[in-house]
């Protein structure tokens, strides 16, 4: 069995959607944090608020968000460190330039890169992630797609001369070495603002995890939605039955 995001110090931040208690359709005004720290991501304005949908993922529910002005945010009990690692967990219905999964601003139409970290991606399948414009990796096209689910893990260790490092589906690695800004600016995270992205999980370790806790979330995200490409760094694996059950997004 999995280990928990829980099991592991560092925990910031936990939202899932299977913790809460809507039924289909509901908007989602307020996305309990099962962290423990109560930073919860919130929307008091009503057309500004994600649906609640359920048996989209392996059986699962998500929070869905439009492609115009959805988005929550959370304020988090103190100021994102230098060392950090996020963990997403999406199905973007289409991918266009300045998708926003992670961080940015409320509005779609700002400056992405006003809060960190973040987490954005291009209508030609790039990824950027990372502090700020000039601190961040740049896949370049074609490190993701529409129509997939995708476990994206971003990590930052060190100071100013720190590493950047992405991985998809706990693969493919992208980093940047060369950084110039040691840490994110301030405690806030906003959530796929007009992103038109279904998300299952969030979680945020105010601590730049170890290979060995990373791939072990990556495992109980990829055990727990039927992703492939995590695998079990304390062996096992996902019965192909439940891989294939879970790959279906619905209405």
């Amino acid at each position: 069995m999995s280990i928990l995001p829980s099991d592991i110090s560092g925990l910031a931040l936990w939202l899932k959607a299977d913790a809460l208690s809507l039924n289909n359709n509901d908007p989602v005004a307020s996305w309990t944090d099962s962290s423990g720290l109560a930073n919860d991501a919130t929307q008091a304005t009503g057309s500004k608020q994600p649906l609640y949908k359920t048996n989209i993922v392996n059986g699962k529910p998500v929070v869905r968000f439009d492609v115009t002005d959805d988005v929550l945010g959370a304020t988090l009990d103190s100021s994102i460190p230098t060392d950090f690692t996020t963990i997403i967990v999406i199905w973007p219905n289409t991918i266009f330039n300045y998708t926003i999964y992670l961080g940015g601003q409320p509005d779609p139409s700002d400056d992405p890169w006003t809060f960190g970290p973040v987490i954005h991606g291009s209508g030609s399948g790039t990824i950027y992630a990372g502090i700020d414009s000039a601190n961040r990796i740049d896949t370049g096209g074609g490190y993701y797609t529409a129509q997939a689910w995708q476990i994206l893990t971003l990590r930052k260790s060190g100071a100013a001369s720190g590493n950047l490092s992405l991985w998809i589906n706990g693969g493919n690695l992208k980093q940047n070495t060369g950084l110039t800004s040691g840490a994110p600016t301030g405690d806030k995270m906003y959530f796929a603002p007009g992103a038109d992205v279904d998300v299952a999980e969030i979680i945020v370790y105010y601590s730049a995890l170890s290979t060995l806790d990373r791939q072990r979330i990556e495992w109980y995200l990829a055990e727990k939605y039927a992703i492939s490409g995590p695998t079990n760094p304390d062996g096992g694996s996902i019965p192909v039955f439940i891989h294939l059950s879970g790959q279906m997004r619905t209405s």
